[in-house]
């Protein structure tokens, strides 16, 4: 991988690309809240680079990359990003989309906006129902009570004592200090009303392209209901915390190469 970003600019932001691979097809990496592209471990990338053009931005307002003044971050916005990033730099079809959390949301936006287009979906404990978005609705109460400045500082030291001595939750800390404070807040309440309102879901639900979603040990039962209800196919990380590529890379890489592998028309 580069050792530094390649600057693109589009839709009127600056956004930092990492890129590796000379495949003949595409993986597109997109982190969560508060997250760059560090939270994708050098084993998925270089397993990836095999048989991947593999990109790593960091997301308008997030990592290295700076939005434009007036930039929503809702999610959907952020799909739109993306899609411009995968035009910009002639990513080849087909294209596979790992997200993790938040960006399980944004990669699911982005395969709904290219339905047309050969798509593989991995969404990692990606958003989809109001239990998942506990972390933003603290946020928003927060901010809702004028205490959002407060909550912010204190939120590196509320993730260690969660994450103990977990080097994902130290990496993640060291990402979050690079996030705005005004990118998570405002992803946050987006995260919130597309959760509570049911949008997420149904996206997810909705999408044609083949997908799969990637859960640890500690996802809400409402989650679990869903998936089981919708026959979505779901691949558990025994053990795996939310970080749950980090917590074991080789497992989470012999379970997408497993799937991609029985994809049909691969």
């Amino acid at each position: 991988m580069t050792a530094s970003p390649q600057m693109l600019d589009l839709l009127g932001c600056r956004v930092a690309l990492h890129a590796t691979g000379a495949g003949a097809r595409t993986a597109l990496l997109v982190h969560g809240l508060g997250d760059d592209h560090t939270a994708f471990p050098p084993a998925l990338v270089q397993d990836l680079a095999r048989d991947h053009r593999v990109f790593l931005p960091d997301l308008p307002g997030f990592g290295r990359s700076r939005a434009r003044s007036g930039f929503a971050f809702t999610v959907d916005v952020q799909a739109e990003v993306l899609a411009a990033l995968l035009a910009a730099v002639q990513a080849p079809d087909p294209v596979l989309l790992v997200g993790h959390s938040m960006g399980g949301a944004i990669a699911t936006r982005l395969a709904e906006r290219q339905a047309a287009r050969d798509r593989t979906l991995i969404s990692i404990e990606g958003n989809l129902l109001p239990s998942a978005a506990s972390v933003s609705a603290r946020a928003v109460r927060a901010a809702v009570r004028g205490r959002f400045a407060d909550w912010w500082r204190l939120l590196p030291g509320a993730i260690r004592r969660r994450g103990g001595d977990s080097p994902a939750a130290g990496r993640y800390v060291t990402a979050l200090a690079r996030t705005t404070p005004e990118a998570f807040l405002a992803a946050c309440r987006d995260l919130e009303e597309q959760s509570l309102g049911g949008a997420l879901a149904d996206a997810f639900r909705g999408l044609a392209t083949a997908r799969l979603y990637c859960l640890g040990d500690d996802p809400p039962p409402e989650v679990r209901a869903f998936l089981l209800r919708h026959e979505i196919a779901v691949a558990h990380f025994p053990g795996a915390p939310h970080w749950l590529i980090e917590h074991d890379p080789a497992a989470f890489v012999a379970r997408l190469r497993a799937f991609l592998a029985a994809k049909p028309g691969k």
